[in-house]
């Protein structure tokens, strides 16, 4: 790529199946039942599973402190994924690491902004596990029922395949 020139994503077109020439008043009956049968779809389940419970900046920013400060703002943002993934906090050793308290403002600010930007990004593939390989010796039992879906630095990240 040339200098000047930007790098241009195709983004799927959210449109399609919808026809937006028409005059006002006027709507597609395609569009019309799609939007019903989604109305329906989004009736019939349930409140957890529709809406994610949303976690908090700064306990999410004390995980990605703890989990992976030493990995730059990609690594926060991946372990942010998965963290959104999972929707609590238990389970993540970052959450009760006590050396993020040691850790300068401009370091929580900067898991601040990974936390928000890991909302947009899709690094991680959809992995709902991570493991920093310089502090597993042993493999843990849930690693077998997974995939490697990403690797950055030192952590890998899996995500769990249903039987």
């Amino acid at each position: 790529m040339g200098p000047g020139k930007t790098a241009e994503i195709d983004w799927p077109d959210p449109l399609i199946g919808y026809n937006i020439d028409m005059p006002k008043g006027h709507y597609s009956v395609r569009g019309f039942t799609g939007g019903c049968i989604c109305a329906c779809l989004l009736a019939l389940t349930p409140i957890p599973l529709a809406f994610a419970r949303e976690i908090p900046v700064h306990l999410a920013s004390r995980v990605l402190l703890g989990e992976a400060a030493d990995q730059g703002m990609k690594g926060m943002v991946c372990v942010g994924e998965v963290l959104r993934r999972r929707g609590d906090v238990r389970g993540f050793y970052g959450y009760s690491s006590r050396n993020v308290y040691n850790e300068p403002a401009y370091m929580w600010k900067m898991a601040a902004k990974a936390w928000e930007i890991s909302a947009y990004t899709h690094y991680t593939k959809g992995a709902d596990h991570f493991l920093d390989m310089r502090t597993t010796a042993n493999l843990p039992d849930w690693v077998h029922d997974c995939i490697i879906t990403f690797r950055f630095k030192h952590h890998v990240f899996y995500r769990t395949v249903r039987k």
